[in-house]
């Protein structure tokens, strides 16, 4: 009885920073299943769920933003490690469309670089044509390093082109793309953040791409699902896509999700340590 009522108040307290919300979690791969292995990441996303399958000796690693979840995906060992969602794969299950023609999107993730990229690598991508993306573009100035990236959104069958340099040489970063075809400007955002910093928007730029067109049923974490070599060296964690544009103080939950701040870690110990103290006292006022 102790334990289950401790359980549930963490479990309420830890769930509650995206109830009220308003956007809607199509997909999520938080890799947390276990510590290592290559077993597949389970969606939280709405239905259909469309678990992620390890490819090309892509696996997890225990290293993960400010140690506190389970695990992250690892795919540094090769151009074409990757997670992927359906790919003519018998194993692979299907999108079945949840992620075709959206006007509005927000795309989320965490980047540690363990090495070099190189341009047009990616770090997430939606479809082989048509979708979306993160990929890796060489920065404003200076030479492309792990230290030293620019990104840019894939859109449709392009890609929007997005100022400023990221630096995720050995560190988790925390990165976050909005895209909002209703707007008449700034339709594309790029958030950043990391273990000890909020988030700040990093760029903003205009398209006039309405959606996101229909992918041919593939979304990959680590690669191009279409492209050969199209890898990124790094670890990523906490795979997310919403529909609708999230606002700064959403995406900042999202970072939070992985890094519990101070106050919350001193609730959730405070909540913990009341229960306790409740539960003792009962036990003693049972005793003959």
């Amino acid at each position: 009885m102790k334990a289950r009522t401790i359980l549930g108040i963490f479990a309420f307290l830890a769930g509650s920073g995206l109830v009220a919300s308003g956007q809607n979690l199509l997909l999520q791969w938080n890799f947390d299943e276990a510590a290592a292995g290559s077993d597949p990441t389970t969606d939280h996303g709405i239905e259909p769920k469309v678990d992620g399958r390890f490819f090309q000796d892509a696996t997890r690693t225990s290293n993960t933003p400010a140690g506190y979840s389970t695990g992250a995906l690892d795919v540094t060992a090769g151009l074409n490690a990757n997670v992927l969602a359906n790919h003519g794969h018998p194993d692979v299950d299907s999108l079945d469309g949840k992620l075709d023609n959206l006007e509005s999107f927000t795309l989320t993730t965490w980047v540690n670089m363990r090495g070099d990229p190189a341009a047009n690598q990616r770090i997430l991508r939606g479809g082989s044509n048509a979708g979306f993306g993160i990929r890796v573009v060489n920065p404003p100035e200076g030479n492309l390093s792990a230290g030293n990236f620019g990104v840019t959104m894939d859109l449709l069958g392009g890609g929007v082109a997005l100022d400023g340099s990221i630096d995720a040489d050995d560190r988790w970063v925390f990165m976050a793309l909005t895209f909002d075809s209703s707007l008449d400007s700034g339709q594309v955002r790029l958030f950043t953040g990391d273990t000890l910093s909020s988030i700040s928007e990093l760029a903003a730029a205009d398209t006039g791409v309405s959606d996101t067109g229909e992918l041919d049923d593939n979304f990959a974490a680590g690669r191009h699902p279409g492209v050969s070599n199209r890898g990124v060296p790094a670890l990523l964690d906490d795979v997310r896509i919403y529909s609708g544009a999230a606002d700064e103080t959403f995406i900042e939950d999202i970072r939070l999700a992985n890094i519990p701040e101070p106050g919350t870690i001193g609730l959730l110990f405070g909540a913990a340590a009341v229960t306790l103290a409740v539960v003792r006292r009962r036990s003693r006022r049972s005793l003959p």
